[in-house]
């Protein structure tokens, strides 16, 4: 998005991301989806928390990994990488 939507339940410009028609701050507010206005059950707020911790620790993972292999020479940091994005070897902490 080049500007800011419009909130349909605030009116003001603060929709900063792409098919969504409720701010952040009204969707959390008023317990409905940003997207589809729709009331969120308990269920869906634990799935959407699970997943956020679930790809805030897989970045986390990532940078480490990364660290990791900076101290790699050039040859290994290469084979490392082709054989995890291949999924040959897992990176555990």
């Amino acid at each position: 998005m080049t500007e800011p939507a419009k909130c349909t339940l605030c009116n003001q410009k603060n929709v900063l991301r792409s098919y969504m028609h409720a701010c952040e701050k009204c969707s959390t507010d008023n317990n409905v989806c940003p997207k589809c206005l729709d009331v969120e059950s308990e269920e869906q707020k634990e799935v959407k928390l699970s997943e956020l911790e679930e790809k805030k620790q897989h970045e986390q993972a990532e940078k480490k990994m990364n660290d990791f292999i900076k101290g790699l020479k050039e040859r290994s940091r290469r084979t490392v990488r082709r054989l995890y994005e291949k999924g040959k070897i897992e990176w555990k902490n």
